[in-house]
């Protein structure tokens, strides 16, 4: 059964994976960011309607919450510009205050927030605390939530993110190397798959953690890797092969 979803930060690196995800498996998807559209062109993208808008002003989406299964909140900032107004506080914790809140007046049912698991590199501890105050917002909601809590995320839309996601799956093939389950990265398309399942199929709530996040993702994810998103940069993916070669390399000689 198809199910309509708006996915606030919509043309972000998870977010329109998940857009993407939600409208091949036949979902009505409304995407709401300040950009409105993503800069590259792919067939799937004329199936999503996108608005431009500020998440935290919601005079120019809460229309599109009627009739509305579940809000999924994928927005985040990775630096502040607190001249512009964007700061890990409004971003990750009133953010997502604002909208619960127009989600609960309008009857959506599900509201899938997007937090963290951990400490992954790049992400510094404000970030973090921020996110965790957005989960505290939700659990004094009368939505049903559902929190991912994904470790690092890695894909070809977020390059820098390449060289850890190769060396970690490496390290996956060595049992006295390979991380817990519960750090283990997860490719932006587990967490989307997972994200769109959390919000159209489970009859679930709470938090999930990378572990289960894998789980509910399953192997449907390897059927969305997406070629089209641009890598905008091949350095870090080449810098991430070298290191990666140099640390099996490493292993291997150990093994001597």
């Amino acid at each position: 059964m198809a199910d309509k979803l708006v996915v606030l930060g919509g043309t972000g690196f998870i977010g329109s994976a998940i857009c993407r995800i939600a409208v091949s498996e036949g979902h009505e998807v409304v995407s709401v960011s300040r950009s409105g559209r993503p800069r590259y062109e792919a067939d799937w993208m004329d199936r999503v309607r996108w608005i431009q808008g500020n998440v935290l002003q919601p005079d120019a989406w809460r229309e599109h919450l009627q009739e509305t299964k579940a809000v999924v909140h994928s927005v985040a900032i990775l630096r502040e510009k607190e001249n512009e107004g964007l700061t890990y506080q409004r971003i990750n914790t009133d953010s997502v205050e604002m909208t619960a809140w127009e989600a609960e007046q309008a009857g959506v049912e599900r509201f899938v927030f997007l937090s963290v698991h951990g400490h992954p590199p790049f992400l510094p501890d404000r970030f973090i605390e921020t996110k965790r105050l957005g989960e505290q917002v939700l659990n004094h909601s009368q939505l049903q939530e559902l929190i991912l809590r994904p470790a690092l995320v890695y894909g070809p839309g977020r390059p820098v993110t390449l060289p850890f996601g190769l060396v970690q799956q490496l390290r996956s093939k060595i049992p006295f190397l390979a991380a817990p389950a519960e750090e283990q990265p997860l490719r932006v398309e587990q967490v989307a798959t997972a994200a769109v399942r959390a919000a159209t199929d489970l009859d679930y709530e709470g938090g999930m953690n990378p572990e289960h996040i894998a789980y509910v993702a399953g192997n449907d994810w390897k059927g969305y890797r997406d070629p089209s998103v641009p890598i905008t940069s091949l350095r870090p993916f080449l810098v991430g092969g070298f290191a990666a070669a140099a640390i099996a390399g490493a292993l291997s000689a150990g093994r001597r």
